[in-house]
């Protein structure tokens, strides 16, 4: 599965530089030849980009971390820090599930990339799914770091 994010991600960020170049070239022939769609496109791409690489770096465990208390505690107290990060991670990234799923299923509103048929849902919609891929990488690292058969010599 990590293949195919980091693929999404490249290909994602190469498709938004490519229309963001052209939106600016377009902007500068003469008449202002620019294509609105192109700029909300790639605004709400970026979204997914951030997105995407998050679950790349929770996957990889390159997100945000603190090294300082793991000089001091031994294998025990690393092993129920970790616990406890895993468990805040998996906790945050939750209440983002919902809120993102709540907001999904009670957008009333209808709009559309300006001047074309396409629905900005199209690039709403999939963000729960987005956050459910982090919460499993998050799971799967706690299943394996921290499970509560091993962390505890059982």
């Amino acid at each position: 599965m990590g293949k195919v994010e980091e693929y999404s991600l490249f290909t994602l960020v190469a498709v938004i530089l490519v229309l963001t170049f052209l939106q600016v070239i377009l902007r500068k022939l003469p008449g202002n030849f620019s294509l609105k769609w192109l700029t909300m496109f790639a605004r709400t791409s970026v979204l997914w980009v951030g997105l995407i690489g998050s679950a790349i770096a929770v996957a990889r465990k390159k997100h945000i971390s603190v090294d300082v208390l793991s000089k001091f505690l031994g294998p025990r107290g690393l092993t129920l820090v970790n616990a406890l990060n895993y468990g805040v991670g998996l906790l945050i990234l939750m209440v983002l599930y919902h809120g993102s799923l709540v907001y999904t299923l009670t957008k009333t509103w209808e709009e559309v990339l300006p001047n074309t048929w396409i629905p900005e849902r199209v690039f709403t919609d999939p963000v729960p799914a987005l956050f459910l891929l982090m919460i499993w990488h998050q799971w799967v690292h706690w299943r394996r770091d921290v499970a509560p058969d091993r962390a505890w010599g059982r």
